[in-house]
């Protein structure tokens, strides 16, 4: 048995129960504690593009997607995961209180990278890049999943990007653009019992949360 998760107003949840279980759509990771507890789960389809600009001439370019061999999780079971890629890359999935104007929880999502680990000899550079995406999702309560089955396609932000960064990108300095396709998500950070989902909410354009059939 199981709890549904629905919402009467924009941070109003409801519960009720029915029984439900966990397919897995896309490619079904598990963050393990040390003694081997699953505390969080993510199924997605997804690919990230890393790409490198020398000017507005495209340098190099990268692309991960959920099924790559190297790609694994890591969690803390209560507010972070991530998935990562080989050569220090990863996918960050941060969930966080927000208060104004009305009290949800919140998904912000960020990729860090290091170019000349990911793009080789052609990008030198071994500064960590950091690149969010603009906006910010909200979410159910932390018992409960979040699920959404329409695309989620986005170019990230550049963390504590200044005007510069355009004159650089004028002048033929490397510049990147980091591009995030999700097709679909179903995720929960932490409170997950039985290795299963907790109830899912359901991701709507408008935020509108429906209960699940």
């Amino acid at each position: 048995m199981g709890r549904l998760c629905t919402s009467l107003a924009a941070a109003t949840f409801i519960c009720a129960f029915v029984l439900f279980m966990t397919p897995s759509e896309g490619r079904l990771f598990k963050v393990v504690t040390k003694d081997m507890t699953v505390c969080g789960l993510l199924d997605i389809t997804f690919n990230v593009t890393f790409t490198a600009f020398r000017g507005s001439k495209r340098l190099r370019v990268a692309t991960y997607d959920q099924d790559y061999y190297r790609n694994y999780i890591s969690g803390d079971c209560n507010r972070d995961m991530a998935v990562h890629f080989e050569n220090f890359a990863a996918w960050n999935l941060h969930v966080h209180f927000k208060l104004i104007p009305d009290p949800k929880y919140m998904l912000t999502r960020t990729v860090a990278f290091i170019p000349n680990l990911v793009f080789g000899k052609a990008v030198p550079s071994n500064t960590t890049e950091k690149f969010v995406n603009p906006v910010d999702t909200a979410i159910g309560p932390v018992d409960c999943s979040y699920k959404c089955g329409v695309e989620d396609k986005s170019f990230y932000k550049k963390v504590n990007s200044s005007s510069t960064d355009q004159i650089k990108a004028e002048s033929g300095v490397i510049t990147y653009s980091v591009l995030v396709d999700v097709s679909y998500i179903q995720f929960q950070v932490s409170h997950v019992h039985r290795e299963k989902f907790g109830p899912p909410v359901i991701c709507r354009p408008s935020f509108y949360y429906k209960l699940m059939k």
